[in-house]
């Protein structure tokens, strides 16, 4: 008998995704130069000292470092996508020769990566330029190979906030709409069939004559 399998590549996995991905591309000396080149560490938790960049996921617990990179998650819509009794239903197939019902959606998460940088404006600018062509061409083979997929890419614009410092945090933020899904395989259950459904049918066999079934069941 199959088991009941679930699949599902929410806002956490597509987030750690991009972190491995941006981390693995900003080491590589081939594509990112060495003023902001990230050191992949080599002990957990551990940032190497001779990092250039910081690149994480949204945690307010961070040590501030700049420039930095910083990917979080936008409100997205999780309707339903497909009609069905309790379920968005796909047809029913075989698994190991059993009958078994899918269901399946799918849905659109923005991902954000902000860009932060303190020693000047053009940190910011540069950056923003690197994401673009990451995504755009760069990295589409790392973005496939695990599943994620996105079709749109957007530039919030330059902006400026002032630190707590009194320095000037030059900020941009590049979002990429992704597409993620979710699927899962259980046994049919066959008591739903319509022809399992039993109809007792009563009526008269003569006018003013009791009500009896006209199709008794043995």
């Amino acid at each position: 008998m199959a088991e009941k399998t679930f699949v599902y590549r929410g806002t956490n996995f597509i987030k750690v995704g991009l972190e491995l991905i941006l981390r693995s591309i900003f080491a590589d000396p081939n594509i990112v130069d060495s003023r902001y080149r990230y050191v992949i560490p080599t002990t957990k938790g551990n940032p190497d000292p001779d990092n250039k960049i910081a690149i994480y996921r949204t945690n307010s617990n961070r040590v501030e470092f700049y420039p930095a990179l910083i990917i979080s998650a936008g409100a997205h819509d999780t309707n339903l996508t497909a009609l069905g009794t309790d379920v968005e239903e796909e047809p029913s197939g075989e698994d190991d020769g059993e009958e078994v019902q899918t269901a399946g959606g799918w849905k659109i998460v923005p991902i954000t990566i902000r860009v932060l940088a303190k020693s000047s404006s053009d940190d910011r600018d540069n950056l923003t330029d690197i994401l673009e062509q990451i995504f755009r061409t760069l990295a589409r083979g790392e973005f496939n190979r695990l599943g994620i997929g996105f079709t749109h890419i957007s530039i919030a614009g330059d902006s400026e906030t002032e630190g707590d410092d009194g320095n000037i945090i030059y900020e941009n933020a590049v979002t990429i709409e992704c597409n993620t899904d979710y699927w899962r395989i259980l046994p049919y259950d066959h008591s739903s069939d319509i022809n399992k459904v039993a109809i007792k049918v009563f009526g008269q066999l003569t006018d003013g004559s009791p009500e009896v079934p006209l199709h008794p069941f043995n």
